[in-house]
């Protein structure tokens, strides 16, 4: 039998746009059987550092992982094999954040040699920093005009599985 209507919206889809309501899509089946391949957060990114620098990176870097994992893993963004390119913008947008609390700190411009006004290292390194950020974050869907083509990996129901287990799935 043909479905009637436009094609139901998936259940992480929603969540990521934040369009999950639990009174119309609260029947549908979550994703608990995943949990288990949920990426773990580095142990670089738990550590306490000594210098306040690296620790405010640090700080930023684990916010950010906290922040995202969950939401991007049910999507079927991130899984173990996107790990360490999750790991790496998340790293960058705690030294995004180290550099820009150094121009709020220092400013954006300095004293050059011969006491004319250049721009401050900082400042540089700010806008390296974001540029990484900015291409790491389309690649997981993260800015408005990347979220289109992101396309999130089939996950295999409890089915699938167990086809493939007795052998009656090619696949």
């Amino acid at each position: 039998m043909a479905q009637r209507g436009r094609k139901t919206t998936p259940t992480p889809t929603l969540k990521l746009r934040n369009a999950f309501r639990h009174d119309r899509h609260g029947s549908r089946a979550g994703s608990d059987i995943f949990d288990h391949k949920r990426p773990r957060c580095p142990q670089r990114f738990i550590k306490r550092l000594q210098n306040d620098d690296a620790e405010y990176s640090r700080m930023a870097a684990k916010s950010a992982w906290d922040r995202l994992s969950g939401q991007l893993f049910e999507a079927g963004l991130l899984v173990d094999a996107f790990a360490t390119s999750f790991e790496m913008l998340c790293d960058s947008w705690g030294r995004y954040r180290l550099a820009c609390r150094k121009c709020d700190e220092a400013g954006m411009v300095t004293t050059g040699a011969k006491d004319n006004e250049v721009k401050s290292p900082w400042t540089r390194l700010r806008s390296d920093f974001l540029d990484e950020v900015t291409r790491l974050a389309g690649a997981f869907g993260l800015t408005p005009s990347d979220i289109a083509r992101v396309r999130p990996l089939a996950k295999p129901t409890i089915d699938d599985a167990k086809k493939r287990f007795f052998g009656n799935d090619p696949a």
